[in-house]
C-alpha cells in the first residue's frame, strides 16, 4: 500500500499477524516457531529474529532480552508522533516511526492527554516490541504521575490557547493616551486607559500602546499573543514591510523586538477602526483626562430614562366605521331618530369577524373596511407602487375593490389621487377625434392568432438595448414583449420560438406590418416550415393590426411614466409594466392572465 510515508503493508492483509497473541508456554512458542519457518522466505533475517524462541525451546534456565529500547513521544496541536530507537555505541538508531493525525475531539485534548494518546497508539501499533522488550518512554511531561492519578482531574491550559491584544493610541490638544484591551483564553477582557504625562504624536502614541500592551500581556502569563491595531504604519513597520527612518520609531521597533522574544508566538494584524472600537474609546478617554493620577471609573447601566415618558394625545378625524361597530357590538345608536334608523339599515350589510369590520358583497367576497387614510395609502400602492400602472380613476377604484377593500369615499379619493399625479397628467393621451366603431377581429381559440410590432428606439439601456418587440394574442389579450439591441430576422425568429412557440404552441397565423424583419426571405421560409401563415397590413389600413397598436400605445405610456424614476433601467421595469397591463378592470373572469392560464 503506497502512502505518504512510502510503501507499507495493508493493515487488512496482516490483521491476523497483528492480532496474534504472544506465546505464554513452550507449546505456543513451538507453534509460533513453526509458523515463522513456513514464512521464512518472506521475512528478512528470520533466523536471527527467531533466536530467542530457539533458546526458549532448548529450555534455557533464565532468559533475558539483550537490549532495552527507548520510545520518544511528541504531541503537536494537530498530530501526535513517536519514534522507537535502540542505542548502539552511544548512538541512537531509529527502529520504527508512528504518527497519527488528531480528528474531532482529539484535537481539543490537553498536552498531557495527547502524550498519553501517543503512547497508546504506539503500544497498539508496536505490540510485538512492547511484549518482547522492556520499553523506556522519554518525555518532558509528568506522564507517569498523571497516568497513576485516578481520583483527580488534571487541568492544564492548551499550548495553542492565544491571548488577544487590542491597542490604540490617541493624541489630541488636551493630551495623549493609549487604550489597551487584553482578552484571556477564557474570554475575559482586561481593559486599561493610560494617560501620557508627555507630549506624543499619534504614531508615537500607537507605538506606546503596543509596547505597554505587550508588557502587560507578558506579565499576565501570555505565551501566545495575537495583537490587533488599526494603525497601518505601526503594523507594516513591525512586520518589516515599511522601513522606519525616524530615530524614535527605530527605538520603538527595538523594544518590540526584545518583547517578542518573551513569547512563544507573536503576530500583529491590522484591523479596521470599527473593529477596534473598544480600545479606541479607551484611548480617547485617557487623552481627554486633565491629570495623570490613577483612578477607578465606575460605569452603570441605566435601562430607561428617569423622567416619565411624555404622553401626547393623537387627534384623529371621525371614522365612518365607529358607529357601525358600536351598533353591532354594543347596540349603541345615535340620539337622532332618523340617523339611528339609517344606521340600522346600513349595518345589515356589515359583519365583524376577529375584531375586523367587513362589508358583505353580492359579486365579491367579504370586503375589509378601511379608514379614509388607510384607503388612500392602498390607492397609492395600486396606482404608483412596484406594479402600478398609473391607471385612471374608474379602473383604480375597481382595482381596490377587487383587491378586497372598501370605504365609502373610494371613488372620490381615486379621482383626487389621479388628478394630483404629475406623471398621469403629463403623459396621458389627449383624445381630439370623435369615437368610431371598433374593428372586429375574430379569433376562434387562444394563442392561434398573434399580432406583432416593433416599438422604439427608447433611451439606451443595459446591453445596448433600445428596441422593444411586442406580440399580443387576439383571444386572451396576453402580451409578450422583449427588449432588444437590434431588430433582425434572426432576433424575430428567436423571439417567436422562445416566447410564443415554446410557451403557447405553434400559432396558426401572425399579423405584422411590412417591415423587412417580418417579410424577409429567411423568416418566411422558417414560418412555412412551421406551417405559420403570415399576414401583412398596409400603411393605408393600419386597423388590420389595431390590437397590437393599442398595446404599443399602452406600453409606451407606462414606460414614459417610469422613465423619470428609472431612467435607462426601463428594460428592467418592463416586467412590472407587463404585469400591470395584464390586470385590466374587466373582473376576474376576463383577466388575460387567468384566461391564458385556464386555457
Amino acid at each position: 500500500m503506497v502512502t505518504q510515508r512510502g510503501i507499507e503493508a495493508n493493515p487488512l492483509k496482516i490483521k491476523a499477524i497483528i492480532d496474534m497473541k504472544a506465546p505464554t508456554c513452550l507449546n505456543e512458542a513451538q507453534r509460533l516457531t513453526g509458523r515463522i519457518a513456513a514464512l521464512s522466505r518472506f521475512i528478512s533475517k528470520s533466523t536471527e529474529k527467531s533466536l530467542p524462541f530457539f533458546k526458549t525451546l532448548r529450555k534455557t534456565k533464565t532468559f533475558e532480552w539483550g537490549e532495552a529500547l527507548y520510545l520518544y513521544l511528541s504531541a503537536a496541536p494537530q498530530a501526535v508522533s513517536s519514534v522507537l530507537i535502540r542505542e548502539e555505541d552511544e548512538k541512537q538508531l531509529p527502529i520504527y516511526y508512528v504518527s497519527k493525525v488528531l480528528n474531532g475531539a482529539e484535537g481539543r485534548y490537553t498536552p498531557i492527554e495527547k502524550m498519553a494518546l501517543a503512547l497508546v497508539v504506539t503500544a497498539r501499533r508496536l505490540r510485538p516490541y512492547f511484549l518482547s522488550h522492556p520499553i523506556g518512554v522519554k518525555t518532558n511531561t509528568p506522564l507517569k504521575q498523571t497516568l497513576e492519578m485516578t481520583e483527580m482531574t488534571i487541568k492544564e491550559a492548551s499550548q495553542d490557547q492565544k491571548w488577544l491584544l487590542h491597542v490604540d493610541g490617541s493624541s489630541t490638544a488636551q493630551g495623549s493616551g493609549a487604550g489597551i484591551v487584553i482578552t484571556t483564553p477564557q474570554g475575559e477582557d482586561l481593559e486599561f486607559a493610560i494617560k501620557f504625562d508627555f507630549k506624543a504624536s499619534n504614531n508615537e502614541a500607537e507605538y506606546e500602546a503596543l509596547v505597554i500592551g505587550m508588557r502587560m500581556a507578558h506579565e499576565t502569563g501570555a505565551k501566545h499573543l495575537l495583537a490587533y491595531s488599526d494603525s497601518q504604519l505601526v503594523v507594516k513597520q513591525v512586520e518589516g514591510t515599511y522601513e522606519a527612518k525616524e530615530e524614535s520609531m527605530i527605538q520603538y521597533l527595538q523594544q518590540i523586538a526584545d518583547l517578542k522574544t518573551k513569547f512563544h508566538h507573536f503576530q500583529i494584524i491590522q484591523i479596521p477602526r470599527e473593529e477596534n472600537a473598544k480600545a479606541d474609546s479607551l484611548s480617547k478617554l485617557a487623552s481627554s483626562l486633565e491629570d495623570c493620577r490613577t483612578r477607578h471609573i465606575t460605569i452603570h447601566y441605566l435601562p430607561e430614562a428617569r423622567t416619565p415618558l411624555a404622553v401626547q394625545p393623537i387627534t384623529t378625524g371621525e371614522d365612518w366605521r365607529t358607529p357601525i361597530i358600536k351598533w353591532i357590538e354594543e347596540g349603541l345608536l345615535p340620539e337622532n331618530r332618523w340617523e339611528a334608523a339609517r344606521l340600522k339599515t346600513r349595518a345589515t350589510r356589515f359583519i365583524i369577524q376577529e375584531n375586523i369590520l367587513y362589508k358583505k358583497s353580492y359579486t365579491h367576497p367579504l370586503l375589509r373596511c378601511l379608514s379614509t387614510e388607510e384607503g388612500i395609502h392602498i390607492l397609492q400602492e395600486i396606482h404608483s407602487g412596484c406594479c402600478g400602472a398609473h391607471t385612471g380613476t374608474r379602473i383604480l377604484a375597481n382595482q381596490a375593490l377587487r383587491a378586497g377593500y372598501f370605504w365609502p369615499t373610494m371613488k372620490q379619493d381615486a379621482i383626487r389621487l389621479v388628478s394630483k399625479c404629475e406623471r398621469c397628467q403629463k403623459y396621458s393621451s389627449l383624445i381630439h377625434q370623435p369615437a368610431e366603431p371598433l374593428t372586429t377581429m375574430l379569433s376562434p381559440c387562444p394563442f392561434i392568432q398573434w399580432g406583432m410590432d416593433i416599438v422604439g428606439p427608447f433611451p439606451l439601456a443595459t446591453g445596448q438595448r433600445k428596441f422593444l418587440l411586442v406580440a399580443i394574442d387576439y383571444f386572451t389579450k396576453w402580451v409578450e414583449a422583449e427588449p432588444l439591441a437590434c431588430i433582425t430576422e434572426g432576433e424575430v425568429m428567436k423571439f417567436i420560438w422562445k416566447n410564443i412557440v415554446c410557451r403557447f404552441g405553434i400559432p396558426r397565423e401572425i399579423i405584422s406590418d411590412n417591415d423587412r424583419q417580418f417579410q424577409g426571405r429567411r423568416i418566411q421560409e422558417w414560418c412555412r416550415g412551421l406551417h405559420i401563415r403570415q399576414r401583412f397590413t398596409t400603411v393605408a389600413h393600419p386597423q388590420a393590426n389595431g390590437q397590437v397598436e393599442v398595446t404599443n400605445r399602452i406600453l409606451i405610456q407606462e414606460i414614459k411614466r417610469r422613465l423619470e424614476r428609472v431612467g435607462g433601467n426601463w428594460a428592467e421595469e418592463l416586467t412590472s409594466v407587463l404585469w400591470a397591463t395584464g390586470q385590466p378592470p374587466g373582473g376576474l373572469l376576463r383577466n388575460p392572465f387567468l384566461t391564458s392560464i385556464w386555457h
